[in-house]
């Protein structure tokens, strides 16, 4: 037996411009060196930003990637419509 299924292409496509904007990398680091306010603070921070830039590019990538899901699944669920849609116009009948 087949149920009825309704997808929400619109919030799709908006989730995916919502991740595609927050999933962009900084362009500069938030905390210049200096604004710590000692060199051992920038030394600290320093380091976490080579320790985190790996896994900061690992989240982009993961971001990125559920973007483009999103948008190939709500043009995959508007091709379908269109061709069931089609498909029921040309005149052909279910039984």
């Amino acid at each position: 037996m087949s149920k009825k299924v309704a997808v929400d292409v619109d919030r799709l496509r908006t989730g995916a411009a919502s991740l595609a904007d927050a999933g962009a990398v900084p362009a500069a680091s938030v905390l210049q060196l200096g604004d710590a306010g000692s060199p051992r603070a920038d030394a600290v921070h320093t380091q976490f930003e080579m320790y985190w830039s790996s896994g900061r590019s690992a989240v982009v990538d993961s971001v990125d990637a559920l973007t483009a899901v999103l948008r190939s699944a709500a043009d995959a669920y508007v091709s379908r419509d269109s061709e069931s849609a089609a498909a029921f116009g040309s005149g052909s009948r279910a039984f």
